[in-house]
């Protein structure tokens, strides 16, 4: 380690080199408390600036250790991306919780920005397999994240690739899951040219919302979570860039006229380890 303070002069300063060794015992001191302590970072609480309001953690990639392991890996063994290869769009929208849920392992996530963010087999490394689902979803606006939802879902998700509708234990966060039949993953298997689609197709409204990964309902039932990242060239099926992830203030199965939508947010989804 390179000496962080050094004299020039050849005659010893009375008492700074004292000052100085127990300067540098202290600071050993401080990097052995923060590193042997888990993870250094306060996740949601602390966002720094990495770029796009990205999560401190996510600029130091690799080296967080808040799975007791000195870093946290997704199930495709990344230390940046769960997603399926490839179908993350923008690398700032990649996202990976330094902080999974006991007993989970992250097999997909995004943060919503105004670019293209994800295709819509960006969650497949979740599904093909029998396996329980974990999904947690974050207000991203402030410089502190808010956790919106987290919840476990049941039955287990199957071996198929198809529309899935669970219910959901509801672990917490301002908004909460809604724990009967609060959430439908839509999934094609990868390659497949037409994603699955549920739109909102009430009489005299267009589909302004439309989702073709996912969709959840807070605890209330008084806001609908849309997750969509269909092919943007169907007209009649539209999923703009800046709502591949959205909130609107709508229960589940309805749409309104202005549903004063929200698209500040992050999502990450988990499976649960094997024992």
């Amino acid at each position: 380690m390179k000496n962080l303070v050094r004299t020039t002069s050849a005659i010893p300063v009375p008492g700074l080199t004292r000052l100085c060794s127990q300067w540098k015992i202290g600071l050993v001191l401080l990097f052995f408390a923060v590193f042997s302590s888990g993870c250094p970072y306060d996740f949601p609480a602390v966002i720094v600036d990495a770029g796009e309001d990205r999560p401190d953690a996510l600029s130091e990639a690799g080296t967080i250790d808040c799975d007791g392991g000195c870093e946290v890996k997704c199930s495709n063994e990344s230390v940046v991306d769960c997603n399926v290869s490839g179908s993350t769009l923008t690398p700032d929208s990649a996202f990976l919780d330094p902080d999974p849920p006991e007993g989970f392992i992250q097999c997909a996530g995004f943060i919503n920005n105004d670019d293209d963010n994800v295709t819509a087999d960006w969650e497949g490394n979740c599904l093909g397999v029998e396996r329980v689902l974990r999904i947690r979803y974050w207000d991203t606006s402030g410089e502190t994240w808010t956790l919106l939802g987290d919840a476990t879902l049941s039955p287990a998700s199957t071996s198929v690739y198809d529309h899935q509708i669970f219910d959901a234990v509801d672990h917490g966060g301002t908004e909460g899951v809604l724990s009967n039949a609060g959430v439908e993953i839509l999934k094609d298997a990868p390659g497949e040219i037409s994603p699955s689609y549920i739109g909102c197709d009430n009489s005299g409204l267009a589909y302004d919302y439309a989702a073709s990964d996912l969709i959840l309902a807070n605890r209330d039932n008084t806001k609908t979570l849309w997750v969509c990242s269909a092919d943007h060239s169907i007209s009649d099926k539209p999923c703009p860039p800046k709502n591949e992830l959205v909130l609107v203030e709508a229960e589940k199965g309805t749409c309104i006229a202005d549903p004063g939508d929200f698209n500040h947010l992050a999502i990450a989804i988990y499976f649960q380890k094997e024992n």
